[in-house]
C-alpha cells in the first residue's frame, strides 16, 4: 500500500515510494510511468453505496532542486506514522519523494442510479483545492476526507 499526500495545489499527490515494491517497479518499468490511486470512503458496513474516486495519471521522481522540507511537512502532518520512511533521512535507501499528477477522474457517488456515477473534468478538480475536513462516522469517531468542491 502506498502512503500519498494532497501536497500540491492542484490536487497532484506527494508519495513516497519505496522502488523495491512492486508498484514502484511497475510504475518505473511503464513508459509514461502511469499510475491508478482510488480514493474511497472508509469501510463501512455497505463499501458500495460509499463514494470513491479514481485518479488516472503518471508518476514523477522529485529531485533535490524542489522545496523538500516544505513537501516532508505536509506529508508527516497528514502522516506522522511516516517519519522513519523520508526519503534522504530514512535508514531505507532505496525510498524517494515522487509526485502523481492525475490526469483523468472517474467518480463513483455510491450505488445505483441515486448518486453521481462518471467522469470528472480535470479542471474541476485541479480548481477544487485540498481542504480537508472531518465528517463524522456513524459511531460518532472522525476520519479526514478530502473535499471535492464544485
Amino acid at each position: 500500500m502506498e502512503y500519498y499526500a494532497p501536497c500540491y495545489p492542484n490536487g497532484s499527490l506527494a508519495l513516497i515510494l519505496v522502488n523495491i515494491s512492486q508498484s514502484a517497479t511497475n510504475i518505473w518499468a511503464s513508459p509514461t510511468h502511469a499510475a491508478t490511486f482510488t480514493i474511497r470512503a472508509p469501510l463501512s458496513l455497505s463499501p458500495v453505496s460509499k463514494p470513491r474516486v479514481a485518479l488516472i495519471g503518471s508518476v514523477s521522481a522529485v529531485g533535490p532542486d524542489n522545496d523538500l522540507d516544505s513537501l516532508e511537512e505536509c506529508y508527516v502532518d497528514r502522516h506522522p506514522d511516516a517519519t522513519s520512511w523520508i526519503p534522504g533521512k530514512s535508514p531505507f535507501q532505496d525510498v524517494q519523494w515522487a509526485r502523481f499528477d492525475p490526469s483523468i477522474i472517474y467518480y463513483v457517488g455510491g450505488f445505483g442510479g441515486v448518486h453521481y456515477i462518471g467522469w470528472i473534468p480535470l479542471d474541476l478538480y485541479q480548481r477544487s483545492g485540498n481542504e480537508a475536513f472531518t465528517p463524522q462516522r456513524e459511531n460518532g469517531d472522525s476520519y479526514p476526507y478530502l473535499l471535492l468542491e464544485q
